[in-house]
């Protein structure tokens, strides 16, 4: 291939990794015919040398190209294009509870490795069960090829205005279909309705596990085990503290195995504990953790320590839920314990490419800063 870089392009200010630009790259050329069927690739060391990126980084893109069938090698010739058939393999329906930085970064990792490979449409339930159903009932015409969904439901009770979520820069679908012969105030058993509502083998959940469904692909998060590791891991920092607080707000959608992986840790290494519900009516005293999952509890944390003039990472500690790029510079940073979204999103993503049936366990990281 003489003139490569009409073919190949690299920015090096895109969000999309390099591999994956080089693989966007290639499917699009096959598409609109500028690389034909035998056509031959350029070296992974021509490439690397030309951009001035890794040979890794080539070797990554190839690799994928060609366990998707995409292109060949032939050992010491070099790598050709294997197949200009690109129809989309995948029509995916993404529902997920809110957009928040944590979901845009899990949307970001999954779209980006889907772009060239299916379409996708983002559907957003806001924490709330009608709307989750609704929102599948009306996608049974689309002849979705996969489901992928997470299910985190504020408690019955608890009134969500769908309205008051503003979406940018997201592709997400209005659904303003009217559904019929459906009610959306049935008993709030999401297994029962995805069970009659969905094939089962076009399913992938995200973040929690649900056994009862049998053996569904999904990634997930071990919420019990991971604050436990998670706060073990801290526990050197944590020592200089008498109490640990967790903040688990009233009518949360958040999974119950938090408490109790929390309150295993502090009965284990003889920390006192307690769950509160908000922070507003909190009286603080010196010699404490919060743990806090949402962010406006960690907004009223840091007001209520300056109004007491304590010192956060020296009379009260702070461990926060799923970083930000605000937690990193927030009053010298604010250390976290968090799910790996983008793992979370590539894992997804590439179950779509592959029609794996996995059940993976995400990665949980702890980032120490000085809020501890």
């Amino acid at each position: 291939m003489e003139n490569f870089k009409d073919i190949i392009s690299i920015n090096d200010y895109s969000r999309v990794r390099k591999h994956k630009q080089i693989v966007n790259s290639v499917m699009s050329a096959t598409t609109i015919g500028s690389l034909k069927l035998n056509d031959k690739l350029p070296s992974v060391n021509k490439l690397a040398v030309e951009y001035d990126i890794s040979r890794d980084t080539v070797v990554k893109a190839y690799a994928f190209l060609k366990e998707h069938n995409i292109i060949d090698s032939v050992p010491g010739k070099g790598y050709y294009v294997k197949s200009v058939k690109n129809d989309l393999k995948a029509k995916v329906f993404l529902l997920i509870h809110k957009l928040s930085p944590s979901q845009k970064r899990n949307y970001d990792a999954f779209s980006s490795i889907l772009t060239e490979f299916a379409t996708i449409d983002l559907y957003i339930y806001q924490n709330d069960f009608a709307q989750f159903k609704k929102h599948i009932l009306n996608s049974k015409s689309k002849d979705y090829t996969h489901y992928v969904m997470n299910t985190h439901f504020v408690d019955e009770d608890h009134d969500v205005d769908a309205d008051h979520d503003v979406v940018e820069d997201y592709d997400v679908v209005e659904d303003h279909d009217v559904v019929e012969d459906h009610d959306v105030d049935d008993d709030h058993d999401v297994v029962a309705f995805l069970k009659k509502e969905i094939q089962l083998e076009k399913l992938i959940l995200l973040d929690k596990k649900m056994d009862q469904l049998g053996t569904i692909a999904g990634v997930y998060q071990d919420f019990e085990k991971d604050i436990f590791l998670a706060l073990v891991e801290l526990n050197p920092l944590s020592k200089k503290y008498n109490t640990i607080k967790l903040v688990f707000p009233k009518n949360s959608c958040l999974p119950n195995e938090i408490k109790t992986g929390f309150l295993n840790f502090c009965t284990k290494y003889g920390y006192e504990s307690s769950i509160i519900e908000d922070t507003d009516n909190e009286k603080m005293k010196k010699h404490t953790v919060y743990i806090n999952l949402e962010e406006e509890d960690l907004v009223s944390l840091i007001k209520q320590i300056k109004s007491n003039d304590f010192v956060i990472g020296k009379d009260i500690g702070i461990i926060s839920y799923n970083d930000t790029p605000l937690k990193e510079v927030l009053v010298d940073g604010i250390t976290v314990i968090s799910t790996d979204f983008d793992k979370l999103g590539e894992h997804a993503a590439n179950m779509v490419l592959k029609n794996e049936r996995e059940q993976i366990s995400n990665p949980f990281n702890v980032i120490v800063r000085k809020s501890l």
